[in-house]
């Protein structure tokens, strides 16, 4: 049977039969807007079970068009895509999947998270066997797609809600969460420096540091040393290739950055055996700056540091010697070619 077009501009005629609402449409066919069930055709079709004569379908498949004063062309068409979204009737069903009233085959948003069905379509990103118009998690991190939304922090081209990386900081949504230490209104799995220090969550990474429990990445004070990351910052003030935030004792000297007074003034390779010259440990350098391990040697005896700046560790007083004994040589030389002249 065709879809009957039914009022057009007759009003209808409504009937007492069997204790249901009957209407009557201007082309005399039978209208039964009962609960559970639409018939639309010939009334003496309603005899019996009613599925003679006209058609029948659950009233989740029938909808009238109060607009158009009509039935969707497509009514019960299991074919058909009567919400329009690029699936059909049949392969949406008629589940409710988000409990809003709404059968998915007439619902555009069937899992409630706010993007439509016809957005997410029917791809399995997380390949959990639920397609992403269906899974209210649809890239699997364990944050709704409702919360994560159709954004692209990372301008990656994939919408928050299907990437994993959604701030593409190296650090998986999943592990990041949901949280907001910073307050600043952006989530970890959103913010690019989570804890405010400065210091992007790519640079903190996921590691702790100081052992207490918060990652780098929302620990202010990454290595337990009293001082805030903001303040110590990325720089590595004794060049042993841990950056300041991540080194309790920046300068080497012992003493931690939280009770010295001056926690960055490194000065140099003293390696702790050698005579205080200032600077930090260097286990391959002495005082003086060779990698011999001998206390007061001297890189050619000119008097410097390996750093390059006058520590008054011996290498002076044997630079004045070397110079002394050349000047020695340089007399008896002299006197020894005044005697072979003479001779």
């Amino acid at each position: 049977m065709s879809i009957v077009r039914a009022l057009g501009a007759i009003p209808l005629l409504t009937l007492l039969l069997t204790g249901c609402g009957i209407q009557v449409n201007d082309h005399g066919e039978c209208v039964d807007l009962s609960p559970g069930r639409v018939y639309v055709g010939p009334c003496d079709g309603m005899a019996g079970d009613g599925r003679g004569g006209g058609g029948w379908w659950d009233d989740d498949r029938c909808v009238w068009d109060d607009e158009e004063e009509d039935w969707l062309d497509d009514c019960g068409d299991p074919d058909g895509d009567m919400d329009g979204d690029g699936l059909s009737n049949a392969w949406e069903d008629d589940l409710d999947l988000d409990g809003d009233g709404v059968p998915n085959h007439l619902d555009e948003d069937s899992d409630g998270d706010g993007a439509s069905d016809a957005e997410e379509g029917p791809i399995d990103t997380d390949g959990d066997g639920q397609p992403d118009c269906y899974d209210m998690d649809s890239d699997g991190d364990g944050i709704l797609d409702s919360f994560e939304g159709r954004g692209d922090t990372d301008g990656d081209g994939l919408p928050d809600a299907l990437d994993t990386d959604s701030d593409n900081d190296g650090i998986d949504d999943a592990t990041e969460g949901a949280e907001d230490p910073d307050g600043d209104g952006l989530h970890n799995c959103i913010d690019l420096d989570s804890d405010n220090d400065g210091l992007l969550d790519s640079f903190e990474g996921d590691d702790d540091v100081d052992g207490d429990g918060e990652p780098n990445r929302t620990d202010t004070d990454s290595d337990g040393d009293g001082l805030l990351d903001a303040d110590e910052g990325d720089g590595d003030a004794d060049q042993d290739g841990h950056a300041d935030c991540y080194d309790p004792d920046s300068d080497d000297d012992g003493i931690e950055d939280g009770e010295d007074d001056s926690p960055y003034d490194w000065a140099g390779g003293d390696d702790g055996a050698d005579g205080a010259d200032g600077g930090g440990d260097d286990p391959e350098h002495d005082d003086c700056g060779d990698d011999e391990g001998e206390a007061n040697e001297c890189p050619g005896g000119d008097g410097f540091d390996y750093d390059g700046s006058p520590q008054g560790c011996g290498c002076e007083a044997e630079a004045s010697a070397s110079a002394t004994t050349m000047a020695f040589l340089g007399l008896l030389l002299g006197g020894l070619g005044l005697r072979r002249r003479v001779y």
